[in-house]
């Protein structure tokens, strides 16, 4: 069997950069601080992950693999993709933020649920690096 051959690591390119920049520069103020906080909480929780615009939206890949995208609205934020293995992973935690369509959704008057976010994107991940193999 021949040996795998394995991709140099990826990063984000200086186009992905301009455009993130770009996106984050064009939110009102209680929305940039909110969506700069969940891209931390997305950093810490999947080390290695590139930052990259997905459809219009900041996105994180792992390994090729889209991770999570995010986006922000006129009175909360947003956080996809929330697939029915995830809604396992951490339980009822989701249902107060769960809208119809499976999107998690963060108003801008409260706090972020840090540890019900970094365990989503934790599983995550997981199921990312399923979905490769």
């Amino acid at each position: 069997m021949k040996p795998r051959k394995i991709p140099p690591p990826e990063e984000t390119s200086a186009h992905a950069r301009a455009e993130l920049k770009s996106y984050f520069d064009s939110l009102a103020a209680d929305a940039r601080e909110t969506m700069e906080a969940l891209r931390g909480l997305i950093h810490a929780a999947a080390p290695g992950a590139i930052e990259v615009m997905h459809n219009g939206n900041p996105s994180f890949r792992i390994e090729g693999k889209l991770l999570v995208y995010y986006a922000a609205w006129r009175a909360h934020c947003g956080l996809h993709p929330v697939s029915p293995a995830l809604r396992r992973a951490v339980g009822n935690e989701i249902e107060a933020h769960e809208n119809s369509k499976g999107v998690l959704q963060f108003s801008y008057d409260h706090p972020l649920p840090t540890a019900l976010i970094t365990k989503l994107v934790k599983a995550r991940l997981i199921e990312a690096r399923r979905e490769r193999h």
